[in-house]
């Protein structure tokens, strides 16, 4: 497959992800917690964080729940906002995560009135490296945003907020932090890890071992064009063989 052509079939997969979750996300419900933004000032200096102020609330008669995930109660750990300069998107810089299923523990709850607030640096997890107009507002959506259980339907859960507008002057990029030096052949390292991470780690990775192997052996043994080498690869060339 040429250069040109895998190009063309990624982003016709990406545009057709993007219709797919737009089809499948649903409001939130009316009996559930609201999200509103709020910044102190309508312009910021390069010199200055841009600091955003996120507000859940539980106007309801009963307590409601959130998957800690898609609030910034931790820290930000998901891209939780939609930010725009000058009308075009801004790229999310902070961290995704590969996560287990949600549990009871993974939820922050909200009494009837209750609200909480988080004050969350747009810079760290935003490339605000350009100076423009800045709108953003909140929006997440999961299956399980408000119950570990899911929902009953089969669309995403949504939390959206009102769009709060400012200037933002660009700033330098944010540093990175240096990551650790990677393991020495065959063997293992581990940064910031249980013991008991470390032991998925290394079980991740012995099958990760295994299905590289096996995937290798596979393509030595069967060089003719199989139907297993055809659906990933298309049709079987000398050439196209080679490089796979």
């Amino acid at each position: 497959m040429n250069k040109s052509k895998f190009r063309f079939n990624t982003l016709v997969l990406v545009v057709l992800a993007a219709l797919l979750f737009t089809s499948v996300v649903g409001a939130a419900p009316k009996d559930g917690p609201s999200v509103s933004l709020s910044v102190a000032q309508s312009e910021f200096k390069s010199t200055q964080d841009v600091l955003v102020t996120v507000t859940l609330s539980n106007s309801t008669g009963h307590t409601v729940r959130v998957l800690k995930w898609f609030t910034p109660a931790d820290g930000v750990e998901e891209p939780l906002f939609a930010v725009t300069r000058d009308g075009q998107p801004v790229a999310y810089i902070g961290a995704h995560y590969k996560r287990p299923a949600a549990t009871g523990k993974d939820y922050i709850s909200l009494k009837s009135g209750e609200s909480f607030a988080f004050t969350v640096n747009l810079g760290d997890y935003y490339d605000l490296s350009a100076s423009g107009q800045h709108e953003i507002f909140y929006a997440v959506a999961s299956f399980n945003l408000f119950d570990e259980k899911g929902n009953a339907f089969k669309f995403r859960d949504s939390l959206t907020s009102e769009k709060v507008s400012m200037k933002v002057e660009g700033r330098a990029a944010k540093g990175k932090p240096t990551p650790p030096p990677p393991p020495p052949p065959g063997g293992n390292s581990f940064n910031a890890c249980t013991v008991d991470q470390q032991s998925l780690l290394v079980s991740a990775r012995n099958q990760a071992k295994v299905y590289a192997s096996e995937s290798e052996n596979y393509l030595f043994a069967h060089n003719s064009g199989t139907p297993r080498y055809r659906e990933w690869f298309g049709a079987f060339t000398t050439t196209r063989y080679d490089t796979v």
